[in-house]
């Protein structure tokens, strides 16, 4: 598992400051030193709050958007280092958006839930 992901992972596992992404060494300066445009594409509301929190522990600021797409739209504005994409999203869902060419340039590295 890459470090980013072991991160995420502890972060939502762990408490406050004390969780396990305090056990790597990892706290609020993340975003710093290791600095990534991120898109969240999320329908719920609730697990946008949840993933955009996490982000925001880490250091991150990022951007979200509600549907396939919307995130098109956001691609198509600036470009992003991660994607993270949820598979069941109304007009266009994590799985379909992949498979969609853009005329902006290669597709960032992305994640996909459920």
């Amino acid at each position: 598992m890459t470090h980013l992901g072991e991160v995420l992972r502890g972060s939502a596992m762990g408490g406050g400051d004390r969780g396990p992404a305090a056990d790597h060494g990892v706290h609020r300066t993340l975003g710093r030193r290791l600095p990534l445009r991120i898109l969240v594409a999320e329908d719920n509301a609730v697990n946008q709050m949840v993933a955009v929190r996490l982000l925001e522990r880490l250091g991150y600021r990022p951007d979200v958007a509600a549907n396939g797409v919307e995130v098109i739209e956001a691609l198509e504005r600036q470009p992003y280092d991660l994607v993270l994409l949820d598979v069941q999203m109304p007009e266009m869902d994590g799985l379909e958006r992949p498979a969609r060419s853009m005329s902006g340039g290669p597709i960032p590295a992305h994640a996909c839930w459920r």
